[in-house]
């Protein structure tokens, strides 16, 4: 789904008159209150849809495909997403 289809698809679904450049404006604020949220206290609920988090991952030594030399990756923090139950579910439905 590109960006305009899902502007498209909130504006119709929350049956709003609104322009996309509003509704727009409310996907990136959405975006942007979750990454704060996450960034200052690790962790961030949205019910019904799931949690983002922060974790860390640990340095690791990966071989370069190209050389085949070993190198270390060093630890970096990254963001992991856990939708929640129903949620999931979803996902389960649409494979089965």
């Amino acid at each position: 789904m590109r960006r305009n289809e899902l502007l498209q698809r909130v504006r119709d679904e929350a049956e709003v008159e609104a322009s996309l450049k509003a509704v727009n404006q409310i996907v990136q604020a959405f975006c942007r209150v979750v990454q704060d949220e996450t960034r200052q206290h690790g962790r961030c609920q949205v019910r019904g849809l799931g949690v983002f988090s922060l974790k860390q991952r640990a340095a690791r030594m990966v071989r370069d495909i190209k050389t085949g030399q070993k190198r270390e990756v060093p630890a970096k923090r990254v963001v992991r997403f856990r939708p929640e139950a129903g949620f999931a579910a979803l996902a389960d439905k649409a494979a089965g």
